[in-house]
């Protein structure tokens, strides 16, 4: 049985050492036999994608959590959404 997250998509964090990159949630991963994990999706170009242990976002002496931004943390409305992401790196303009 996978533990339950303690995290919701949407929710943002910064790196204590760099304060102006905001990471946000975009979903939960269950590896079998470790503990959650999140991806985590840059909220500004460049958008890149990284992987944390659930226990390094909520140690506060690694990330901030950062304020909710609001309506624009819908699926539709956020910059981020994956699949504007996916267009993105994928263009060949």
């Amino acid at each position: 049985m996978s533990a339950k997250p303690k995290l919701a998509p949407g929710q943002r964090f910064a790196k204590k050492e760099d304060p102006t990159t905001v990471w946000v949630v975009e979903r939960a991963w269950f590896p079998p036999g470790l503990p959650v994990h999140y991806y985590l999706i840059n909220e500004r170009p460049p958008f890149r994608e990284i992987l944390l242990a659930e226990s390094a976002l909520l140690d506060k002496r690694l990330y901030l959590r950062l304020g909710e931004r609001g309506a624009d943390t819908t699926p539709a409305k956020r910059p981020w959404n994956r699949s504007h992401i996916d267009r993105l790196l994928h263009s060949t303009d």
